[in-house]
């Protein structure tokens, strides 16, 4: 096992730490997970360029549904990930439409070949797993032994387990239990940090294989970077915070979603085969076209 933290996703703690959104960005929003940051370098524009259009982020696998914060801003378009979204922008604006596919493919990873080489050295084969999580605004809750059962299970036909823990699941101590089981922890980073995608590509093109327990966009971008993936079962909780912003009332509506049952059918396998059903839902609900 490796527990160095000269990698750029191993010193979860300091990664984690919560910080405010920093962004020259005036729809500060397209600045999450450093979308707007990625897509200027990718297009070889100043980071002192402000993007006039926003940047939807997030799941956004609910039919139907545009954030109001996306919709009431004073820009003339909106960067969707796939143009399925069209249907529900259109209903409610008029705003021009462009599809970008999954924003990670436009991120440099965080590793250079030769860190790539030397991480999986240390880590043989490995299994990735992203825990379903907290947010600014929700809870996630889950029986952590139930995971830890689960992975060292799944997980003794790799010869590394690594948990890609989101930070406020660090900050909340969630990173404990599954070091105590001997897995690889790690984070991509904080929601406010630029460099979240390079960090999450190089950890998902290190993977043999990934694996989550909701849909969320771990299924499409392990896809996309050539990764089989599988969603697990693991019964989760999601509890909104009293301060919550109106558009998280509707949680159980996400639960439910066509789109998010139709992904979650095809990923809920027992084996890793990227078969036509996992690649026809990440083709339609990720990708460009």
């Amino acid at each position: 096992m490796m527990h160095s933290t000269h990698y750029p996703f191993s010193n979860i703690e300091e990664l984690s730490e919560d910080r405010p959104l920093t962004t020259l960005e005036s729809h500060v929003q397209n600045d999450f997970y450093g979308h707007a940051s990625v897509l200027k370098q990718f297009a070889g524009l100043h980071e002192s360029f402000v993007i006039r259009a926003t940047i939807e982020h997030g799941g956004g696998f609910r039919d139907n549904y545009v954030w109001d914060t996306d919709r009431e801003a004073a820009f003339p378009s909106c960067f969707v990930r796939g143009p399925y979204r069209f249907q529900s922008w259109k209903a409610v604006s008029r705003k021009a439409l462009f599809a970008t596919g999954p924003i990670i493919h436009y991120a440099q990873p965080a590793l250079t070949k030769q860190e790539v080489l030397a991480v999986k050295k240390e880590w043989g084969s490995t299994l990735l797993y992203f825990p379903d999580h907290s947010t600014h605004h929700v809870k996630a809750s889950y029986d952590t032994s139930h995971v830890v059962q689960l992975l060292e299970r799944e997980g003794q036909a790799f010869n590394t387990v690594v948990v890609c823990l989101f930070w406020k699941d660090v900050l909340d101590g969630l990173a404990a239990p599954y070091k105590e089981a001997g897995f690889e922890v790690v984070t991509a980073g904080h929601m406010y940090d630029v460099q979240f995608l390079s960090r999450l590509k190089s950890l998902i093109q290190l993977a043999d294989v990934t694996a989550g327990s909701r849909v969320g966009n771990q299924v499409g971008y392990s896809v996309v970077l050539g990764v089989p993936h599988r969603l697990f079962d693991v019964e989760v909780e999601l509890q909104k915070s009293t301060d919550a912003p109106v558009f998280f009332t509707s949680m159980d509506e996400y639960d439910n979603a066509r789109i998010v049952r139709e992904i979650s059918d095809a990923f809920r396998t027992d084996d890793w085969e990227l078969n036509s059903a996992k690649r026809r839902a990440v083709e339609q609900y990720w990708c460009q076209d």
